[in-house]
């Protein structure tokens, strides 16, 4: 399942959201299932629907519009790893619910910081785990 993760300035995880089939509404206001607090933000901003198997960014008619890739959009389906910007909250639309090996949420790296040629990691192997 998909997740919808609210991120700060610097790409930590804060919150994170599994989508499911049924409308995920983001906003402001009390009825919202992913509430913010962000006075930017309508009561009811955007909702995240399913639509022929794929996931949809809706903006709801908010004040100030919603930001898919830096681009307002009415309307847009989604990819994974795709910014959304709800008021002045980011979110990021993510495959998989971001965690480490303790289960601990991690921090996502800014897209301008993403290493897309591969990175050479030099590690040891614990003995017990080479074959003889």
């Amino acid at each position: 399942m998909p997740y919808l993760a609210r991120v700060s300035v610097d790409w930590s995880v804060l919150e994170q959201w599994e989508l499911t089939a049924k409308p995920f509404v983001v906003g402001r206001g009390q009825d919202a299932n992913g509430q913010i607090t962000d006075s930017e933000a309508s009561r009811q901003h955007v909702q995240i629907v399913v639509k022929d198997g794929k996931y949809w960014v809706e903006d709801k008619n908010s004040r100030n519009g919603t930001l898919v890739n830096g681009k307002r959009q009415a309307a847009a389906e989604l990819k994974f790893n795709d910014h959304l910007r709800a008021g002045e909250t980011q979110f990021m639309f993510l495959e998989h619910k971001v965690t480490d090996m303790t289960g601990a949420t991690i921090k996502l790296p800014a897209l301008d910081q993403l290493d897309t040629g591969g990175t050479l990691v030099n590690a040891r192997v614990p003995k017990a785990l080479k074959k003889h």
